[in-house]
């Protein structure tokens, strides 16, 4: 078969991939086979393997290798989704390849299967509409990307602790939650499905290499240019041939743990409000040499940073609030596509002040955390769902209280009493949020 385009030539094939762009599946598609094309769920998944079979004309594979292979490309198809603001966001990670854990261990880096696969990609984003066929969805954006030199090390350094994980015979022990740019996320039919791994007679879950949403967020900020970059905490790329990120960010706070803000801020030759609310966070900051909010690889990595003050028994004052919910909104979200678990579901990184017996604060200690699975699985989708749940019953008053879960609950978190939000039922009350249990954290810091 001739193909409308030059396989081995890069150019070409954005050219040809470019004329997708504001046209939909119907524009390309016979009748016949559009009409062939269901509305269930497996085609909506099958989405880039009909762009790849009907329009570049080539068949749907699990090769190792790139898609359009004599240019090196990998081909990536992935939906959008259009925030109230207008501005435009992956709705998902963007899945790579499978990993083989037979084979990952004899491989080095320079050479992986990840990288032979995945170094040039052709992504192709198309706008999803709840409410649409997919079959009519509109093809957005479409560009070839190279990952950046230190977003590589970064993958180099997760790749490398999924490798690992498999070589400790613990195939079977990945989280998600165990690397930064590079996830390793289920990938299977069933809840059944398990796969052998080397070293150990424990079935795995079938796991693929994946960028995270977050990540994905940057690339499409950058095509778009909808957002300034972040400032980067690595100002020396070096450094990640030496140590991991993770061991780095915690040892730029070495020099001022049990030092009080004040002796922090004389040490970094800054003057700052002490009666800012943003004042310790700002010191935080300091110490990994950002000045702004936006740094760079915890947008990367979706990282959020939480200042937490305890009490000389450890204790803490409050909960951990995120912002205020639309009880509006979240009426309508499912669980997979509420803002609110999102929120929750990401990797913090925790700057830990203590008071001591006298009433003096002081810099504890840092750390990165994560829900674990069970709990989010669990308890936080309990607490979504029955909120979601007593709203909908006209219970405005009575959503879930920390007494009723041992790790989340909804409380009130408007400005003052007149900071109020209109509920469906036409009722207007105080603003609300949901909160990680302050006991909950207090054992996950101990």
């Amino acid at each position: 078969m001739v193909l409308p385009y030059d396989d081995s030539n890069q150019d070409s094939i954005l050219r040809y991939a470019e004329r997708l762009l504001n046209k939909t599946l119907r524009d390309f598609v016979d009748k016949k086979n559009i009409t062939d094309i269901g509305d269930s769920p497996r085609w909506r998944w099958w989405y880039g393997n009909i762009i790849e079979k009907y329009y570049f004309l080539y068949e749907p594979n699990s090769r190792s290798e790139a898609d359009f292979l004599k240019a090196g490309l990998e081909l990536k198809t992935s939906p959008l989704k259009k925030l109230r603001s207008w501005k435009k966001v992956a709705k998902e990670r963007l899945v790579m390849n499978m990993i083989d854990f037979i084979w990952i261990v004899n491989e080095k880096w320079n050479d992986s299967s990840f990288l032979k696969k995945n170094k040039k990609l052709l992504l192709m984003f198309y706008l999803y509409e709840k409410d649409k066929s997919f079959r009519d969805y509109v093809m957005e954006l479409v560009k070839i990307r190279e990952f950046q030199d230190e977003d590589l090390l970064m993958m180099e350094q997760d790749w490398n602790v999924i490798q690992n994980k498999v070589k400790l015979w613990r195939a079977h022990e990945i989280s998600e939650w165990d690397t930064f740019y590079l996830w390793a996320c289920t990938k299977s039919q069933t809840n059944l499905d398990r796969r052998p791994q080397p070293f150990s007679d424990i079935m795995a879950k079938p796991r693929a290499f994946s960028l995270k949403q977050s990540y994905v967020n940057k690339i499409i900020d950058r095509i778009l240019k909808q957002e300034k970059e972040g400032e980067s905490i690595l100002k020396d790329l070096l450094v990640l041939k030496k140590e991991s990120f993770e061991w780095y960010v915690k040892k730029r706070f070495d020099d001022y743990l049990w030092k009080s803000p004040k002796e922090i801020a004389n040490k970094l030759w800054v003057d700052l409000n002490e009666k800012d609310k943003e004042y310790h966070a700002k010191l935080a900051r300091l110490i990994l040499w950002v000045k702004w909010k936006k740094i760079e690889e915890f947008e990367k990595a979706d990282v959020t940073m939480k200042v937490i003050r305890l009490n000389p028994k450890w204790k803490l004052k409050e909960s951990v609030s995120f912002p205020a919910f639309n009880p509006k909104e979240i009426v309508n979200q499912e669980r997979e596509d509420s803002g609110v678990l999102q929120m929750m579901d990401k990797k913090f990184f925790f700057v830990i002040f203590q008071y001591d017996d006298k009433k003096n604060l002081f810099l504890k200690k840092v750390m990165f955390w994560n829900i674990p699975y069970s709990d989010l699985d669990i308890d936080i989708r309990w607490v979504f769902d029955e909120t979601k749940r007593r709203i909908n019953a006209w219970k405005n008053k009575s959503l879930p209280k920390i007494k009723e879960n041992l790790v989340s609950h909804v409380r009130p978190h408007g400005k003052n009493k007149d900071d109020i939000v209109e509920y469906p039922n036409g009722e207007k009350d105080v603003k609300k949020c949901f909160r990680l249990n302050a006991k909950y954290i207090e054992k996950q810091i101990q």
